[in-house]
């Protein structure tokens, strides 16, 4: 597995849901908005119900997303937001390689 090739004409965005000790978690970009100078992502985390069954293992659930890199050009900050949009990580925007 893993990423085969690099196109440059793409900035691709990894959204973490962190490490789990079981199963049942998720996350999905379901949104990228950019405002100014900020790339917004918007995920879905999904977490197992209480009580429910589920595979005891550890697991770090992410979602890689791309976009085309000119929509993001001036983009220096990035936010990761939840569906209560609680902000959960923020970072800066890798900048293109001459």
């Amino acid at each position: 597995g893993g990423l085969a090739a690099r196109d440059a004409t793409r900035l691709y965005l990894a959204a973490f849901a962190g490490s789990q000790r079981t199963g049942g978690y998720d996350i999905r970009v379901v949104r990228i908005d950019r405002s100014g100078g900020t790339l917004t992502l918007r995920a879905m985390f999904t977490v197992p119900p209480p009580g429910a069954l589920t595979i005891q293992v550890l697991t770090s659930p992410a979602h890689l997303v791309s976009i085309d890199r000119r929509a993001a050009a001036s983009a220096r900050d990035v936010v990761l937001l939840d569906q209560s949009a609680a902000e959960r990580a923020r970072g800066t925007v890798p900048q293109s390689q001459p």
